[in-house]
């Protein structure tokens, strides 16, 4: 039988029947409930004389609005924690789960941050310490790239801010883009952006390959001419 709650007036009418000597089960046919609906409803009338529900009272806090500021001010601090991090770093007087964690930073508008996959170094990779280079653009520069980095030990190479940028496969993206804003219709989704990028990819003609690959060597003598500023390429 559908479980569904009765109305104010509805409880009062059921009242009335049992007080005619109606059995509970016909009564709960009647309003389309079970018989225990109307037995619990019998017994509050009698207990308190009405048959409004009790107010069920709310779960109590497992934190303090102190511990939750707390919170707050760690993930701002921490942008690159995880809930299980930060969990470990909140001092409270309880036991705290990582969804609590979780549901605290949401009702802030705030989120952790998911373990990230590291991938594995082996040990003559870790003793060899790797150099990374990169052209400090800003998803280079983000706290929890910066914080993977370092965990690895793995060394970046200083690099100045407006150095140029002498790889050839940027003029291949360029190429790629101007192909893609080009196409009619456009694309709407991620899939169909995905898809037309597969289908220029693989029309890319080779012989701009070729002379993107063979151009380095004026790429170099000119940015060596210009002692690193500007060329024209």
């Amino acid at each position: 039988m559908p479980r569904r709650k009765l109305s104010d007036a509805e409880r009062w009418q059921a009242i009335g029947m049992v007080r005619t000597g109606m059995m509970y089960r016909r009564i709960g046919e009647h309003f389309n409930v079970s018989q225990t609906v109307i037995l619990r409803l019998v017994q509050r009338w009698k207990r308190t004389g009405g048959v409004e529900e009790a107010k069920r009272s709310r779960r109590p806090r497992k934190t303090t609005e102190r511990e939750d500021r707390l919170l707050k001010r760690l993930a701002k601090q921490n942008t690159s924690d995880t809930a299980n991090t930060l969990r470990s770093k909140w001092n409270t007087k309880g036991r705290i789960s990582r969804s609590t964690v979780n549901r605290k930073l949401n009702k802030e508008k705030m989120r952790s941050r998911r373990p990230i996959k590291r991938p594995l170094l082996s040990q003559r990779q870790r003793t060899r310490r790797p150099v990374l280079i990169d052209d400090n653009a800003r998803p280079h520069r983000a706290r929890i790239v910066k914080d993977y980095l370092s965990h690895e030990s793995i060394e970046t190479m200083t690099w100045p801010t407006m150095s140029p940028d002498m790889n050839p496969i940027e003029h291949l993206w360029d190429y790629l883009g101007r192909r893609i804003n080009q196409r009619t219709p456009r694309c709407e989704y991620l899939q169909d952006l995905k898809d037309a990028l597969i289908q220029e990819w693989r029309q890319f003609p080779q012989n701009r390959l070729r002379r993107l690959v063979h151009s380095m060597r004026r790429r170099v003598k000119e940015l060596y001419k210009s002692c690193g500023g500007c060329t024209h390429y």
